[in-house]
């Protein structure tokens, strides 16, 4: 899958629109090269795209890691501090977190 990385829609190779830019001269010939665009936009900023099984939806593979997105990543960080704190005293949360330094159990 690819993305368009001006608006965000994800699409097939097979699916993608592609313009002849033209290169100028080569020799006595003109020259042109077959450009990849996205077929939503027309832009020609494409890159991979990564499922994120979290929010269910195509991302830059860049921002994909094990499957979740950076977005979903920082999601899931703001709850779980929430539940932190809403369960634990300062003190459990220091000693939690000492607990995973050392033995990574989160």
């Amino acid at each position: 899958m690819l993305i368009c990385k001006d608006c965000g829609e994800s699409f097939s190779e097979d699916d993608a629109g592609s313009v002849y830019d033209d290169r100028g001269y080569c020799g006595s010939a003109r020259a042109y090269e077959e450009i990849c665009v996205c077929p939503a936009c027309g832009c020609d900023d494409i890159g991979d795209a990564a499922f994120c099984e979290l929010c269910e939806e195509w991302k830059e593979a860049d921002l994909v890691e094990d499957g979740v997105c950076e977005e979903c990543r920082k999601k899931t960080k703001i709850e779980f501090d929430r539940l932190l704190t809403g369960v634990f005293s300062p003190l459990q949360i220091r000693a939690l977190r000492q607990i995973e330094e050392e033995n990574g159990v989160l």
